[in-house]
């Protein structure tokens, strides 16, 4: 069984407004886009939408595409207009990334398998 693994540096940057820097990087047995954004009219109106779930990471492409359109990143930057609120979306950021490396390794290892399940036929 393969263990993902990555790292996730998130700061949070004072000014007129409190910043949530995240990246991720090094990242084995996974890809490191884990943040999802939607496509704006250009790419400084671009909205950070999620970290990604496993689905987002197999039906979520690496390419800005058109207008509303889906795509994932290395990085986010979200801005909170105080420090708790700042905390409460490193924190969110943290979990959520941590759960994804921990559902990436726990699916590739349920994968890796061959199912079998019998069902019973009508009348039996």
């Amino acid at each position: 069984m393969a263990e993902a693994t990555i790292q996730l540096t998130c700061t949070i940057q004072a000014g007129p407004v409190f910043r949530v820097a995240a990246e991720i990087t090094n990242p084995t047995d996974i890809n490191a886009a884990f943040f999802v954004y939607k496509s704006g009219a250009a790419e400084a109106l671009d909205e950070y939408v999620r970290v990604a779930t496993l689905n987002d990471m197999q039906d979520v492409g690496l390419v800005r595409g058109d207008s509303g359109s889906l795509y994932r990143k290395t990085t986010v930057a979200i801005d909170s207009s105080d420090i708790l609120t700042g905390n409460s979306v490193k924190s969110v950021l943290v979990a959520r990334a941590s759960q994804l490396v921990t559902e990436t390794t726990e699916s590739s290892a349920g994968f890796l398998g061959v199912f079998q399940h019998e069902l019973p036929l009508q009348g039996d």
